[in-house]
């Protein structure tokens, strides 16, 4: 298993995230017409298979731990779809606002949750995913990875390390003290 420490912005959000005011990204995309669950699980195993953060979880901690890590499990703990028939327009309101409302755990592989929401209108794929482990961006690639899947089109995946990636300040941190002084002024 691959373990990859919290960067800044992980421990950020794990810091500030409550039970009660959960800190998460929220997306949903309405179709005109009904999934097949089966083809939407494998899409789902897919994604989770071709990027490796959204199988994160967080590595087990004690009070005192002061940096936090990521481990990366070659599989998932669970594929985390919840179907939802709903037989109205109320129904669809309070399985999104069940899945806005949940503190997503970071402790489980993957720490998203989707719910395929059934409805004669047309079926809703809803996406919760916990932001101390993805932003915006990141959530869009795994649903697009997903989405890709299923349709049966290529998903081309970049072919640079991911984890390497998450070290911001290696990335774009100063390299010098020098460096480091005109963007303290600024």
């Amino acid at each position: 298993m691959q373990l990859t420490p919290f960067n800044l912005l992980d421990d950020t959000f794990h810091n500030i995230e409550r039970s009660h005011e959960p800190w998460s990204i929220h997306f949903e995309m309405r179709f005109e017409r009904s999934l097949d669950a089966v083809r939407l699980s494998d899409s789902i195993r897919y994604a989770l298979n071709h990027h490796p953060m959204a199988r994160a979880r967080k590595a087990p901690s004690h009070d005192g731990t002061t940096q936090f890590n990521w481990e990366i499990p070659a599989q998932p703990d669970h594929i985390p779809l919840t179907i939802i028939k709903a037989d109205s327009e109320t129904a669809i309101v309070e399985a999104r606002e069940k899945l806005i409302s949940l503190a997503v755990p970071t402790n489980l592989s993957p720490a998203f949750l989707i719910y395929l929401v059934q409805h004669k209108s047309g079926d809703r794929l809803m996406m919760n995913i916990t932001h101390t482990v993805a932003d915006g961006m990141s959530m869009y690639r795994i649903l697009s990875s997903v989405l890709r899947h299923y349709a049966g089109v290529p998903d081309p995946i970049p072919d640079f390390d991911p984890i390497s990636v998450r070290d911001l300040k290696k990335l774009s941190g100063t390299k010098s003290l020098a460096e480091f002084i005109p963007r303290a002024t600024r």
